[in-house]
């Protein structure tokens, strides 16, 4: 995925984040190599109880994962 996000104008990651072991670290290296005014759309499971999707623990709660992409570099 790395290798393609200098040449796209948005990139989509749904419902992966929360498997990547080293995510502060992947989303670092994603936000360098995108292209400047590139777009990134991330989709996770919200939290609480779901019919499906992940168990609790695993989920990311909305404010880590802003704290997530501004640390990496996104605004």
């Amino acid at each position: 995925l790395l290798e393609l996000v200098d040449k796209a104008d948005l990139v989509l990651v749904a419902d992966v984040l929360h498997h990547v072991p080293q995510a502060p670290a992947w989303l670092a290296r994603m936000f360098k190599a995108m292209k400047p005014g590139a777009r990134l759309a991330i989709i996770e499971f919200k939290e609480g109880k779901l019919p499906q999707g992940p168990p609790a623990h695993i989920k990311i709660p909305r404010a880590k994962l802003l704290k997530l992409l501004t640390t990496a570099g996104f605004t």
